[in-house]
């Protein structure tokens, strides 16, 4: 099964403390990603999305637009290593919206590989480690010290 348009439509409140009209929201967007998985020894993965944001603020009535597009490709050996690297861009209606950079992964997966199984202690675990770096080539409309918020993320994912 495909599903490529997403949406979503809605009204919402800025601030519920105080009596106010709602902002609208309306989004539409698509969504598509590609897996390749062979005989599992090599998988190669590659996703993207586009969604393009209007918003109505309720008080002023003021309009504007929002554009987010991702692009990520990741390629994983024997279910254990695995590395990505993808693209990410958002853009609007005010040039202080512009952000967007680069991102690389690096994971290793140690078990819940097809026909393995955790040591006893982590027999319930699917444990990915790895490390993320976000790189910005602008980030809130400026592009000359959109580096600075550069950042290297270290982490432990698991599910049950």
């Amino acid at each position: 099964e495909n599903d490529w348009l997403v949406g979503f439509s809605g009204r919402v409140a800025p601030d519920r403390s105080v009596d106010q009209p709602l902002n609208r929201f309306s989004d539409l967007g698509l969504d598509a990603s590609y897996q390749l998985l062979g005989t599992r020894e090599h998988v190669f993965t590659l996703t993207g999305s586009h969604i393009r944001e209007h918003l109505t603020d309720g008080v002023s009535g003021d309009r504007s637009t929002l554009r987010t597009s991702r692009l990520n490709a990741s390629y994983y050996y024997d279910q254990t290593w695995g590395g990505s690297v993808g693209w990410f861009s958002t853009r609007g209606s005010d040039p202080a919206d512009a952000t967007s950079g680069i991102l690389l992964q690096a994971d290793w997966t140690p078990w819940g590989k097809d026909g393995m199984s955790a040591p006893s202690p982590f027999s319930l675990a699917n444990l990915r480690l790895g490390a993320q770096y976000w790189s910005y080539g602008k980030y809130g409309g400026e592009s000359r010290s959109a580096s600075d918020r550069n950042t290297l993320y270290l982490f432990a994912w698991t599910s049950f």
